[in-house]
């Protein structure tokens, strides 16, 4: 697992998601889907990619699950949440899963433990606080949730077309676990091992 310089994010302060984040929390979410910008500049930029809607973002945002959740990052001098990522256990492949979901849990089936993995995503990160390695942080702060709920490995699904999300994992020494393709389009998923 990647390891972070805390010194960098003196500006920032993370912590789980509350009820009260789902409108902030959305509004980033919606913005990062880029669902305006070209192709080449969603690919380059990185898109929040999936179908949660504003009531399911309040749903993981106020979830009192220990393995179900979302991190925020906040900047500290206003208090405004500029980033967001959210994190789940992964479920037994069964029929009736959303298909990204689907996904994931087959490969990690296959590849790893379900019970010993934390999914997380979607990500997002204000684009006036991007290449700041907020995204890296926040990533960090759910193997760290990971890590105390005893979980060994870390799972997210990212569509190939996302090349600045695929550069980030590549970056932090992410390994590919496997692929799937959902509505046409190819998804690797892509983690961390937290134990060696």
């Amino acid at each position: 697992m990647f390891s972070i310089d805390e010194s960098s994010f003196e500006d920032f302060t993370t912590r789980l998601a509350t009820a009260d984040d789902a409108s902030a929390i959305w509004s980033l979410l919606q913005v990062a889907a880029r669902p305006d910008a070209s192709e080449e500049e969603r690919a380059r930029k990185g898109f929040v990619q999936g179908q949660m809607g504003q009531d399911g973002a309040a749903a993981w945002a106020g979830a009192e699950a220990a393995d179900r959740g979302a991190v925020v990052v906040e900047d500290s001098s206003t208090g405004s949440i500029v980033g967001a990522l959210f994190f789940t256990g992964v479920p037994p492949v069964k029929e009736g899963l959303p298909p990204m979901v689907l996904g994931i849990a087959t490969v990690v089936a296959e590849k790893l433990n379900p019970a010993t993995t934390l999914a997380y995503g979607p990500l997002a990160v204000s684009d006036d606080f991007a290449g700041r390695g907020l995204a890296s942080l926040l990533i960090h702060r759910v193997a760290e949730i990971a890590a105390r709920l005893g979980r060994t490995h870390l799972a997210a699904g990212v569509e190939d077309a996302n090349r600045a999300s695929l550069g980030l994992h590549q970056h932090l020494g992410a390994e590919v676990f496997g692929n799937f393709k959902r509505q046409e389009r190819g998804y690797h998923v892509v983690g961390f091992a937290l134990v060696d």
